[in-house]
Parts: C-alpha cells; sequence; structure tokens
C-alpha cells in the first residue's frame, strides 16, 4: 500500500482518551519520523477498537478469534487498499499502530498478516536515577520512546545515599542534589 495525500487514519473505539491516542500518536510520529501529515478521523463505537489506514472509510472485518482472551492482542492486515487493524482493547489498539508505525518506510506498507499478543503482562524497564540522576524531560523522552516498543512500565530506582534522585517535601534526602526531581515532577512523570 502506498500512503499518498487523500490517505487518512480511521479510528474507531470507545471514545475515551486511551482509545484515541493510538491514532493520535501514530500521526504524530509518522509526521515526525516519515513527513507523512496524515488527518485522523475519529468515530465513537462500542463495538471495540479498529484503525484502518487509507484513502477512502473502507472497513475490513478482522476476526479477533486469534487474540481471544488476549487483553492486548490485535490482528492487522496490510493490502493494496490499506492497513487494518483489530484490537481487544486500547492497550492493543496502540501496540498496532506501533506495528503499523514499524511496517512504512518511505511512504509505503509491504502486505503483511499479523497476529500479536504479549506473552508477558509487564515488560518495563529500570531508570537508575540514585547513580546518575536525569531531567524531568529525558525521563519523559524514554517513556515515550518505550512506549514505542510496547513496554508498559516503568522502575525509577531513586536512592543509593543522601544524595537521592528526588527532592521529598518533609525529608532531607535529596535535598543536596541539584539534580533531583520535586515531588511535583516525580506526579507529572
Amino acid at each position: 500500500f502506498t500512503i499518498t495525500e487523500k490517505t487518512k487514519i480511521y479510528l474507531v473505539s470507545d471514545g475515551s482518551a486511551k482509545g484515541e491516542f493510538a491514532g493520535t500518536r501514530l500521526a504524530e510520529l509518522l509526521k515526525e519520523q516519515q513527513g507523512l501529515n496524515l488527518k485522523v478521523i475519529q468515530k465513537k463505537s462500542d463495538a471495540g477498537f479498529s484503525l484502518f489506514l487509507g484513502d477512502s472509510d473502507i472497513e475490513k472485518i478482522l476476526s479477533l478469534d486469534p487474540v481471544k482472551g488476549k487483553s492486548e492482542g490485535y490482528v492487522l492486515t496490510v493490502n493494496k487498499n490499506g492497513a487494518y487493524v483489530k484490537a481487544n482493547t486500547a492497550q492493543g489498539l496502540f501496540h498496532a499502530a506501533m506495528t503499523l508505525r514499524q511496517l512504512i518506510s518511505g511512504g509505503k506498507i509491504q502486505g503483511c498478516d499479523i497476529i500479536d499478543y504479549p506473552r508477558y503482562e509487564l515488560r518495563g524497564f529500570m531508570v537508575d536515577a540514585g547513580r546518575a540522576p536525569a531531567r524531568l524531560a529525558h525521563i519523559k523522552r524514554i517513556i515515550r520512546i518505550a512506549s514505542c516498543f510496547k513496554l508498559n512500565f516503568l522502575l525509577y530506582r531513586e536512592s543509593d545515599n543522601e544524595l537521592n534522585a528526588v527532592k521529598y517535601e518533609t525529608n532531607p534526602l535529596g535535598s543536596k542534589n541539584p539534580e533531583a526531581l520535586t515531588m511535583t515532577e516525580v506526579k507529572e512523570m
């Protein structure tokens, strides 16, 4: 499938922010990484989560049977008319959108059929701020990148000693560390 100026992202979700995030994030990443400026058309439906990348609103019926019982599972098909995705949950739709992003090269998507779901419920990484403090902007960037690889939690290790990576409001830990995050920044993270 070749992406043209008529190509749009058609998103069907429950109308929640999590459901709509898959389409908007895909559009942001494709603009940033491929120079593609795709409009997102959103529809609210209680029938599940789906996404179509194509030139017209054509919905292909995909079966979720291969990922039945897999909360983050999805089915993705690409043919000459576009890319079709169906997912069990908003998180599954986001994972499918990230897979679709990886398949796009030079405005083209090779035809394929993908059935995918995570083997492990928790897939994460650790930021060892106790040994190497990091600014909030850097940590947020790490989180954005990790989400593209379908990681779903962050272990934030904050301390080895009194040079703690967090400044507590009622505790002296972190107060001598100029790089330490405030509690407001930790909440934002």
